[in-house]
């Protein structure tokens, strides 16, 4: 586990000159919410969602200070008094009791992003083996693809799928919005229309295009969506890339642990797949 700081939340949470900023910045906007909460499982889309969100005039983006890599877990007071200024903070939140009673309690909107989790396997790989810098990472990049992706499969599907249907079944669909990546990837404007909407932040559909045209997965690597490379953040930009990558073995092991929820969440209409 990471090591997390003692901290208690105070208004001016943060850097002393990213807070007089955002203090100044936020005299010329009227936002009905001061904080906007992405909450995400790592490699589904998370940090696209967060950036596109952090482009609302006004907002910048937000870590608690508390929060390591390993340690996700959010303090009640970051929620009840968000620092000052409007800001945008993205987490990989667990849906415990006490997440879901904390973000429901506060009445203000929230937005999940999920993913197939078939592809999340495939993106952790590659992640993990050939971009990631973390020591916790080492073991990974001494697999191969078929031993690192069994490992995912065993290891980590099972908490991922308990992710998925715990913020399912716990959110109030008032304030939490649940959304796909793949939905955000097929129609990126729509999708985040829809999004700043539930966030009551006011955008025009011009000022949406004008942020996802600025996000978009070529503008952000000089790459068409589907020309891989390997070694990058962003490494390929297209949904189903799974199917290049399992063996048929580790397909059987996806499906007898995952099907259900795949089905849940209209990855797959049967198990015929």
């Amino acid at each position: 586990m990471g090591y997390r700081r003692q901290h208690k939340s105070r208004w001016y949470q943060g850097k002393p000159l990213k807070t007089m900023q955002r203090a100044i910045v936020s005299i010329w906007h009227h936002y009905p919410h001061r904080n906007l909460f992405v909450v995400g499982l790592p490699k589904s889309g998370t940090s696209w969602l967060n950036r596109m969100v952090a482009e609302v005039p006004g907002y910048q983006k937000w870590t608690p200070p508390y929060i390591t890599w390993t340690d996700h877990t959010l303090e009640p007071e970051t929620l009840r008094q968000p620092p000052v200024g409007y800001t945008v903070t993205k987490l990989h939140c667990k849906p415990t009791p006490a997440h879901l009673q904390l973000f429901n309690s506060v009445k203000r909107p929230y937005v999940i992003i999920h993913r197939d989790l078939r592809d999340v396997a495939a993106s952790w790989y590659f992640f993990a083996h050939n971009v990631a810098t973390d020591p916790h990472a080492d073991p990974i990049k001494a697999m191969s693809k078929e031993e690192a992706l069994d490992y995912w499969v065993k290891n980590r599907l099972p908490d991922y799928i308990s992710w998925v249907n715990g913020w399912a079944d716990g959110r109030d669909p008032q304030y939490g919005m649940m959304i796909r990546y793949e939905d955000l990837l097929a129609d990126a404007p729509g999708m985040m229309g829809r999004v700043f909407d539930h966030y009551e932040v006011g955008l025009s559909k011009e000022q949406v295009r004008r942020i996802t045209d600025k996000h978009a997965f070529k503008t952000a690597t000089g790459r068409e969506a589907g020309q891989e490379d390997p070694n990058a953040f962003n490494r390929k930009g297209v949904a189903g890339d799974w199917v290049n990558h399992f063996t048929p073995q580790l397909k059987a092991k996806f499906k007898e642990i995952a099907g259900e929820t795949l089905q849940r969440f209209g990855y797959v209409t049967d198990e015929d797949w």
